[in-house]
């Protein structure tokens, strides 16, 4: 029997300031996995499918064909926009579904932050929405989820893991100037920083602007993060 999957992961946003290694946010840029070699050493998303069978203790059947076919407009390489957290995600869903693990939604995260070390990214591109997790006794646990445009992987095939409920929640009011104070940071931007040029003018120059709200370091940068009023 033929069965078929389409899914999409997003790229995310991580840190958001002071948020290291535990706040990050989906983004409406996809993955949309779709003809990838299934050579480990060539793709990530390969290889976590195949390290994901292998840590279910299971595999293929001998007789089943595999295709995947990707379309990844996510800027790969160390850019911030989480393209490695998405692709393990993408890895660990499809190794799901081909398998038949019938994991829990929880049982995919922690998985994929096994892989990917720590939650930040993985959160966001798998539930969607702008999520806060913490490591505790060696598990992430996503603690907190807000509205966002941007939902976690998707699929029509298995929605009862992966589907994205509703979030609907009154955010509290912010002033630009007490927003800007909870994007700063002491602990990895004053040292990324100086890596993003412009960064501290362009800094400087926004604070002035009444629709930007504020500016961040978008996980490891160069790619930086803006906070716009809509």
């Amino acid at each position: 029997m033929t069965r078929s999957i389409q899914l999409r992961v997003p790229a995310s946003t991580a840190n958001l300031g002071p948020g290291y290694d535990s706040l990050g946010m989906a983004l409406s840029l996809y993955l949309t996995p779709g003809a990838i070699s299934l050579d480990p050493s060539k793709n990530l998303i390969s290889r976590t499918l195949l390290d994901t069978l292998r840590a279910a203790h299971t595999s293929l059947p001998a007789d089943s064909v595999l295709s995947i076919h990707i379309d990844n407009p996510i800027p790969t390489g160390a850019v911030g926009l989480g393209s490695s957290g998405s692709a393990v995600v993408a890895g660990v869903v499809l190794a799901n579904w081909a398998a038949q693990l019938g994991w829990s939604r929880d049982k995919l995260l922690q998985h994929c932050v096994a892989i990917e070390g720590h939650p930040d990214n993985v959160a966001p591109s798998l539930l969607g929405g702008f999520v806060a997790s913490v490591m505790s006794g060696g598990a992430a646990q996503g603690i907190c989820r807000g509205p966002s445009r941007a939902h976690g992987a998707t699929s029509r095939h298995v929605t009862h893991v992966l589907g994205n409920p509703n979030v609907h929640g009154k955010g509290t009011h912010l002033t630009k100037q007490a927003l800007g104070c909870l994007l700063d940071d002491v602990v990895h931007q004053p040292y990324r920083m100086h890596l993003i040029p412009g960064f501290q003018q362009l800094k400087s120059a926004l604070d002035t602007n009444p629709d930007v709200l504020g500016l961040c370091v978008s996980g490891a940068g160069p790619t930086r993060a803006h906070l716009l009023r809509t």
